[in-house]
């Protein structure tokens, strides 16, 4: 039984020790948050897959309409040709699939005139317009034979200011706007949250390898110590020697170390940045004999809005700003987000807490904390401990009675049992005290 005490005596210390203790309500110096990067499933080139950051997966912009490449002083009359104006311009040629539809949105044109556009074929020869449309957003239908288009509208002088919000894109309705060639992330944006409830949003941080982004919250200081590559075909890819299967793209970011991507295994047989910190993708000959059928690869993955990225240390950390945020008082746990970041908050005693997980993880606490929060399960414990000690003793003693009682109940006492008798014997209680009585045992019929 002592033993037993012993060891519930014991798992119960082991249970408080071990349980997730915080400190709550100490005062924060920063707080900074850790990029992450996840993969579900194994990437190949014909099955890409997703590079998940804090912020959700990796995606390149839908965005067509590249607003660097318009051209301001001319419009595109219903025949194709350029006209004169001061307050007219149009777009570069935009690659198209036939028999597809698109959806332009953000075409608001100065004094309220809306874009219009033409169609060309795969030589770039004028096929056919379609006349301004009533509305800004609208969809277009792509005929038989085109192969390009291009928009043309009132800019007002200057297009980048008029067109800032404008996207053209594959489909049938307008989606969220982002910059042509721009990365974004699609998924639940992270946020953290401290004690006293203030909550901030975390920027979309990137790591591999034993690289990572980092972002302290006060501050709005980011570090970025890892770059994202978005491939379109157009790169100076090489074999890197006659006879064998890799390709390589020349000097982009620190020497010796493994990138991750979204069409191959990041692994040094697959892909790598060498000693010359050269990019390299290993045996994809099967799929890719030629560095051309390579970048026709490229290119089409890039104009299906699935483009090869891959993501790699750089070669020198950089910094950027966004604005601080308010933390006060730990803890600070992460209240939202894709996939679970390290959490480093650093409190004004020089303590430094460390979480990662999307729920409250294991902290040092102050020792008044503990007291407090702790109380109710000590007062239970002990009462606990208290009423087992009671009905262990109770027990013990209980079972010396029954064990006496086993060894006498058949044995001729000295008196008040006939001899040659054996009896049974009763006790009561009258007026305070036990009295015995012994009633002779009738084993057969005399």
């Amino acid at each position: 039984m002592k033993k037993f005490l012993s060891s519930l005596l014991l798992a119960l210390t082991v249970l408080i020790t071990a349980s997730p203790v915080y400190a709550d309500g100490e005062s924060i110096s920063s707080v900074t948050v850790v990029g992450a990067t996840e993969q579900s499933g194994t990437p190949t080139p014909s099955n890409p897959v997703n590079i998940v950051t804090n912020n959700g997966a990796i995606k390149l912009s839908k965005n067509l309409f590249k607003v660097s490449t318009w051209t301001h002083g001319d419009y595109l009359a219903q025949d194709g040709t350029k006209t004169g104006s001061i307050v007219w311009g149009y777009s570069d040629y935009i690659p198209v699939q036939q028999n597809t539809t698109y959806y332009l949105s953000g075409f608001t044109s100065s004094l309220g005139v809306p874009a219009y556009h033409c169609f060309y074929d795969n030589n770039k020869n004028f096929v056919s317009s379609v006349l301004a449309q009533a509305s800004s957003a609208y969809q277009i239908n792509i005929p038989s034979g085109v192969a390009f288009i291009r928009i043309t509208g009132r800019d007002g002088g200057n297009a980048s200011t008029t067109y800032a919000n404008a996207q053209f894109e594959k489909g049938s309705t307008a989606t969220t706007y982002h910059p042509y060639g721009s990365i974004y992330t699609e998924g639940a944006g992270e946020t953290v949250r401290d004690s006293a409830n203030h909550s901030a949003n975390v920027e979309t941080l990137f790591a591999v390898g034993d690289y990572a982004d980092e972002q302290n919250i006060n501050t709005g200081v980011i570090t970025r110590k890892v770059g994202v590559m978005v491939f379109n075909g157009k790169e100076n890819w090489s074999p890197w020697r006659s006879g064998y299967t890799t390709m390589v793209l020349r000097s982009i970011a620190r020497a010796k170390t493994v990138p991750l991507s979204n069409i191959t295994e990041s692994v040094s047989s697959k892909i790598e940045i060498d000693g010359s910190a050269d990019l390299n993708f290993y045996n994809i000959v099967t799929d890719f004999p030629t560095v051309t059928d390579w970048k026709r690869y490229i290119a089409d993955q890039y104009a299906a809005g699935t483009p090869v990225i891959v993501i790699y240390p750089l070669a020198e950390p950089t910094t950027e700003s966004v604005a601080g945020q308010t933390m006060t008082t730990a803890p600070v746990i992460q209240n939202n987000g894709t996939i679970a970041t390290t959490i480093r908050t650093l409190l004004q005693n020089g303590q430094t807490l460390v979480s990662n997980s999307l729920e409250l993880g294991i902290k040092i606490a102050t020792t008044a904390y503990n007291t407090a929060q702790f109380n109710p399960v000590v007062t239970d414990l002990n009462t606990t401990i208290a009423t087992i000690r009671e009905i262990v003793t109770k027990t013990i003693n209980q079972t010396a009675a029954i064990a006496s009682l086993q060894a006498d109940k058949q044995t001729r006492p000295d008196e008040q049992c006939p001899a040659g008798k054996k009896c049974l014997l009763v006790e009561t209680e009258e007026n305070g005290v036990i009295v015995p009585h012994w009633y002779p045992i009738i084993e057969a019929p005399e």
